[in-house]
Order: C-alpha cells, then sequence, then structure tokens
C-alpha cells in the first residue's frame, strides 16, 4: 500500500477515533467521575498517537501525546477532573480537528498545536470488544456499487416482462427469487451508507458551551435520539443548517440570566436537539425554552424593512409571520454580533432543507419558546 492510501486510512480512522473521543468527553463533562469515559478517551488518542507517528506526523503524535499525559494523570488519580480541565480538552480536540483537516489537504503542511494549549496541558500535571469485522469502503465505491446495482435492476425488470410474454413459469420463478436478492442488496446497500446521527450531534455541545460563556448565558444543550441513522451524503449539509438554528436559538432565543429571573424561568436555559424516524423521514428537532418570538418587533422590523406596510402588519397572521422571517436578509437583533443578527440564518436553513428534498416546519410563543421540525427523507 502507497503512503497516500495509508494517509487515507489514517485520516479516516482518526475522524472516528475523534468522534468516539469527543462522545466521552461529553459523557465526562455530565459525569466527571466516569472512568469508564476516561479509559474510552486515552484508548482514542492513544491510537491516534501511534498512527500519527508511523506515518510521521510529528506535530499531530505530540499534541496526541500530551492529551495521553493529561489523561493518564487523570486516570491515576493525580488530576481531578474539573471545568479546567474539560475545558483544556475541549479546546485541545478543536486543534486536533484543525490538524486533521491540514493533514487532509496537503500532508506536508502540518499545524503545531498552540503553545498556550500546551501549557494548560501541562500545567495541570505539575499542580495537581467486537463481535463483527469492520471493513472501510469509500463513497466513490458505493457510488459505483449503486450504479450497477441500477442496471442489474433494469434488467432484472427487462426478464419479469420477458417471462410474462413468454408466459414462462420456470423464467418467472427466478425472477421472482431475483426479486428478493435485489431487494436484500438495496436494504444492505442503505445501511452501509448510513451513520449514527451523532456524528452531526456531538459537535455542537462545544459550540453551545463556547457560545453561552461569549454571550454570559447560562445554556445547557440536551440531545436525544443520537443513535437515529442518516445518509453519510448529508451529514455536511445538516450540520451547516443545524448551526444556523442552534447559534440563533442561542443568541436570540435564550435570555440573559436576570430577564429569566424577572420571567419566573431558572436562571439556566434549555435547547433540546432531538433526532427520531417517522415513516421513511428523519425528522430532527430543534427547541429552546427562550423569549420565542415577539410579533410586535418581527412587524416593526418588516415595515423599516419596506417589507410591509403598517396595515399588512395590523393584518398579519402567525403563519404569515413565520412565512417573513425566513425572508432573505431578515433578522430582528438590533445591532450585529458575531453569533448572529447578520440576516443569513433563517432563508440559508429554508434553502438548504428544500435542496435536500426535506420541509422545515417551526412554531414559536413568546416567553414559552420556540421549536423548528426538520423533515428530511431517511435516503437521498
Amino acid at each position: 500500500m502507497e503512503t497516500s492510501q495509508y494517509l487515507d486510512v489514517f485520516i479516516e480512522e482518526s475522524k472516528e477515533h475523534l468522534q468516539t473521543f469527543i462522545s466521552q468527553l461529553l459523557k465526562l463533562d455530565k459525569n466527571p467521575s466516569n472512568q469508564d469515559a476516561i479509559n474510552e478517551m486515552f484508548r482514542s488518542v492513544h491510537t491516534m498517537k501511534g498512527m500519527s507517528a508511523t506515518l510521521k506526523l510529528q506535530d499531530m503524535t505530540n499534541a496526541t501525546h500530551k492529551i495521553e499525559d493529561m489523561l493518564e494523570a487523570v486516570r491515576n488519580k493525580r488530576l481531578i477532573v474539573d471545568s479546567s480541565v474539560l475545558d483544556v480538552l475541549f479546546e485541545a480536540v478543536d486543534q486536533l480537528e484543525a490538524m486533521l483537516i491540514d493533514v487532509s489537504e496537503d500532508a506536508s503542511r502540518q499545524r503545531e498545536i498552540r503553545k498556550e494549549t500546551v501549557v494548560k496541558l501541562q500545567k495541570p500535571l505539575k499542580t495537581k470488544k467486537r463481535n463483527s469485522t469492520t471493513v472501510r469502503v469509500s463513497m466513490d465505491q458505493l457510488d459505483a456499487l449503486t450504479n450497477l446495482f441500477e442496471e442489474l435492476v433494469v434488467d432484472r425488470d427487462r426478464l419479469d416482462l420477458l417471462a410474462h410474454d413468454l408466459k414462462h413459469s420456470n423464467l418467472q420463478e427466478t425472477v421472482n427469487s431475483m426479486t428478493k436478492i435485489t431487494d436484500e442488496i438495496k436494504s444492505i446497500m442503505l445501511n452501509m451508507k448510513m451513520v449514527p446521527i451523532d456524528y452531526v450531534f456531538n459537535r455542537f455541545p462545544r459550540m453551545v458551551r463556547q457560545l453561552s460563556r461569549q454571550l454570559n448565558k447560562q445554556i445547557k444543550l440536551d440531545i436525544i435520539g443520537g443513535e437515529t441513522e442518516i445518509e453519510r451524503s448529508i451529514v455536511d449539509e445538516l450540520s451547516d443548517l443545524l448551526v444556523h438554528l442552534i447559534r440563533n436559538a442561542v443568541d436570540h432565543g435564550i435570555e440573559m440570566p436576570d430577564i429569566r429571573a424577572e420571567k419566573g424561568k431558572p436562571d439556566e436555559g434549555v435547547i433540546q436537539l432531538k433526532a427520531y424516524h417517522s415513516e421513511n423521514y428523519v425528522c430532527i428537532e430543534i427547541s429552546d425554552d427562550g423569549s420565542g418570538m415577539d410579533k410586535k418587533r418581527v412587524t416593526e422590523k418588516a415595515i423599516a424593512n419596506g417589507l410591509l406596510t403598517k396595515e399588512q402588519a395590523d393584518t398579519l397572521s402567525d403563519h404569515q409571520m413565520i412565512a417573513l422571517v425566513m425572508e432573505s436578509g431578515f433578522s430582528t437583533a438590533s445591532e450585529l454580533s458575531d453569533v448572529s443578527g447578520r440576516g443569513v440564518g433563517m432563508d440559508v436553513v429554508k434553502n438548504k432543507v428544500e435542496i435536500l428534498d426535506g420541509s422545515l416546519l417551526f412554531e414559536t410563543k413568546l416567553d414559552q419558546g420556540t421549536r423548528f421540525v426538520i423533515q428530511l427523507p431517511q435516503s437521498l
């Protein structure tokens, strides 16, 4: 196997190990004494260290080695898992992902893990089975197999017509047998293209954690249905549109703690990310217990932008208000921010969902929150 092929295997396996590391880190965030999570994290980063060393990717080898040292200290009770330790691990994961992207684009272009992160990783150390065989298959190979399968189905249908015209019972039995086999092949191929939606969802706890601190808000992200499977080809598109919805929920939806207290709400707001199957569709719900949308504020902004007249605003229904929010460039934010308020969120979400042959619904109640439902075909 050539070096480039080894590199492809390394990149794919490293992505899987990072996903395992992130999922276990989220468990550790909820329960800092979870020894199983610590052990899984250690195994994942140790494997990445070994693979990167084999390929002479020194920067990644050094980075994973420092993370491994920190986890070893945690395992040996020399270091207590607290918010500062978790912060460093989340930051280190972000940088490992960035390093992996660099390697995938150009193996000769590596970035060193930031010096401040190295210090953070080292400082605490100074102060305190599988039953089945798995093979890796590229999407290109799966697409080629799909094309061949479609040709096979066309030939089967031609044989079916021929058997019917000739009234040939033996040939018809053969076609019936082929139908059963092709149905099974179709099911297997579909499963090969599926990945747990956790692959997407696991990216967001870190984002919510960082944004809530940036905005001085207290926000909890609940994830339900992470085992729900989606087709691998829509992972990136789905991730992009969920980023818009979750950032809007953090910035526009969840109120500041003092405002929530005035409303009789807990200081900590809740955003829920939920996935489930409904017939042949995958449904993703994003809901929050925040401020909801203020119809008066929406109509005032629409009038100011020339999208509505005052007479139209007086008779605007809730359904029409929701359609208005979906317009390109529309935002109720009073000022621009790094989080949202640039009017590039909801129309982007709507367009991406339509491109994926899906639908987007949402409902909102003032001072109670907002709920979005994305419905996508299980397979494209």
